[in-house]
């Protein structure tokens, strides 16, 4: 449901390179109004339907439902708060100021981190406890974030009453649709491999080692989605400078025509860049990004391979700890696909090209359930087991590749084909 954050960053940093102070503003306003209103929406629906919601992940008669549905209950009360600090995360992302967002999770994190075990062992509310803990840090955050957006002058509270106008919202609702079609395949796709684990053997082993590998995938993971979002703000930001706003570009200085004539001359027209120069710009950025996002990706396959050895911190178990060997190997290896796919598709996010993204996704995700059917049924009965689920995220991973390489080689704004179509600059100011 939280798709607002993904659509608001690059419009926000589109805004904000341009200069437009106010279609900011308008932005940030537009995002509250709908996060409130899904966030309403999505809160009824897991009060009244919380067995529904965990239905996706957990059999009927799992015995993890007995300690899931009161978490459930607890975090969602604070859907709404975590939907705003998610779209004030997006805000200051946006704006290309990171050190706010990071203080206010570091200060939240620690009152989470200081509640835990009050509320777990202390006052005996065990994971309802946890759950609390989570809920309380989450609304900190979010109120936080409106109370230095509006002190900022960013949110103001009379455009978030006003009815939205069709004509900000369009972009949000049109990108927020892409965007949210996406998380569903996402979600579809981590779904189904969460089910094929917990089904592959009834003693939780291959369940066990999984866990292992996804966390130690994922810690990559985060460095490379902060590469992400950082292609998702800088490439529309560059992209904004061609606007009607733009700070004019510095002309040379030419000899002052009074001297010889004592008439005072006309002003110089300002020069502004031009949409193709803005593109070619946005590129150069991809193109860094992306050189980073594969070395990051080099980088951090060696070091989950160089963490082999330490797999048994994660588990007192043998049997766990030998399972998770070769999924784990596997993982570091699809970090070096990781590394350009993440950022590839951040700069689609930047672009605004949400539907061809989430279209990619769709595809990916139709690629990955079918290779889970055929790879990772239990070894017991032909099939690849624990192995074939990771064989899978290859599958899923490497259609995402080619879907980025065709959008950034070929199809998209920002291939050297298309750069040259691009919009006409705005006409400079009559003088």
């Amino acid at each position: 449901i939280s798709f607002l954050p993904t659509v608001v960053a690059p419009l926000i940093a589109k805004a904000a390179a341009s200069g437009d102070k106010e279609a900011m503003e308008d932005e940030v306003a537009q995002a509250v109004v709908l996060g409130t209103v899904v966030g309403a929406l999505g809160t009824v629906l897991l009060l009244t339907q919380p067995d529904w919601a965990l239905g996706l992940v957990l059999a009927k008669d799992a015995p993890a439902l007995e300690y899931a549905r009161p978490y459930l209950k607890w975090r969602t009360l604070s859907f709404i708060p975590a939907l705003l600090s998610t779209i004030g995360f997006a805000t200051y992302r946006g704006k290309l100021d990171p050190m706010t967002p990071l203080k206010i999770t570091l200060v939240t994190q620690l009152v989470n981190v200081v509640l835990d075990p009050i509320l777990i062992f202390k006052c005996g509310l065990g994971v309802a406890g946890a759950s609390i803990a989570t809920a309380v840090a989450e609304c900190l955050a979010g109120f936080a974030y409106l109370y230095l957006l509006g002190r900022e002058g960013v949110l103001k509270l009379g455009k978030v009453v006003r009815p939205p106008s069709m004509t900000r919202l369009k972009p949000l609702l049109q990108g927020g649709a892409a965007v949210q079609l996406r998380a569903l395949a996402l979600n579809a796709a981590f779904l189904a491999i969460t089910r094929t684990t917990q089904g592959l053997d009834a003693t939780g082993i291959l369940a066990a080692a999984h866990a292992i590998t996804i966390q130690l995938w994922q810690l990559g993971g985060v460095v490379l989605f902060g590469l992400s979002s950082c292609a998702s703000v800088l490439v529309p930001a560059e992209l904004g400078k061609a606007g009607p706003k733009a700070k004019p570009k510095a002309t040379p200085a030419a000899p002052k025509p009074e001297a010889a004539s004592g008439a005072p001359a006309a002003a110089a027209s300002p020069v502004l860049p031009s949409a193709v120069e803005a593109g070619e710009a946005a590129r150069a950025t991809a193109n860094r990004l992306l050189a980073w996002g594969g070395l990051a990706g080099v980088g951090l396959g060696a070091a989950q391979l160089a963490c082999l050895p330490l797999l048994g911190v994660f588990s007192p178990l043998p049997a766990v700890v030998a399972a998770a060997r070769v999924p784990s190997i596997l993982g570091a290896v699809l970090q070096l696909i990781n590394g350009l796919v993440f950022v590839g598709e951040g700069v689609m996010q930047g672009a605004g090209s949400f539907f061809t993204l989430a279209a990619s996704n769709l595809v990916a995700t139709a690629g990955m359930l079918a290779s889970l059917h055929v790879l990772a049924k239990p070894e017991a009965v032909g099939g690849f087991g624990l192995n074939g689920v990771w064989a899978s995220f290859y599958v899923f991973n490497l259609i995402r590749l080619a879907a980025v390489g065709l959008y950034y080689f070929r199809y998209g704004p920002l291939a050297p084909r298309n750069l040259g179509r691009a919009a006409p600059a705005p006409p400079a100011p009559a003088r």
